[in-house]
């Protein structure tokens, strides 16, 4: 029987449309011209469902803790970076009126986007796209198929050149 003609909706139904939870939407960034256009999509999301953006950046150092550099340190200066270049993102998220955070993680891009997502209580997790040569390629959608594959909750992967009216076909949490 159809849910929108049943007037006895199920419980599950009903306690699911109670909740007071604010929808969260976890949007990965990798401070890339690729990252705005994920960062409009996971805004354009966060209103339509008066949602919260959770902007995360991961910091991967790719040194051996044996070389002769202070990985500790590098580490903490590469993260403090990494949080000044958030906050262009994470203005435009509040300058829309939109509830937003931003967080910036060491590790793996792929596990630490997990993680956050994890954390957070995140309903979707939004990526860039990006249209490189063949190993940026690879390796980028390694990333993105382990995001998918990982992942507990939708993950939307937003290309380069989003049109305007592409939201309509998709359905907002």
């Amino acid at each position: 029987m159809n849910r929108i003609l049943d007037p006895v909706a199920p419980a599950s139904f009903d306690k699911r449309r109670k909740t007071d939870r604010t929808p969260v939407i976890l949007v990965a960034l990798d401070m890339s011209r690729f990252s705005w256009e994920a960062l409009r999509m996971g805004m354009r999301l966060a209103q339509e469902s008066r949602g919260e953006l959770v902007l995360l950046h991961a910091v991967h150092l790719y040194l051996a803790p044996y070389s002769p550099a202070n990985v500790a340190a590098l580490g903490a200066h590469l993260r403090d970076e990494a949080q000044k270049e958030l906050e262009p993102f994470l203005s435009l998220a509040r300058s829309a009126g939109l509830e937003a955070t931003s967080i910036v993680e060491s590790g793996p891009q792929a596990e630490t986007i997990l993680k956050a997502a994890a954390s957070s209580g995140a309903d979707v997790i939004v990526l860039g796209s990006h249209p490189r040569g063949f190993w940026s390629r690879f390796f980028r959608r390694r990333i993105r198929e382990q995001v998918i594959s990982g992942s507990n909750c939708p993950v939307l992967v937003v290309k380069n050149s989003l049109k305007k009216n592409c939201l309509k076909k998709i359905s907002v949490i």
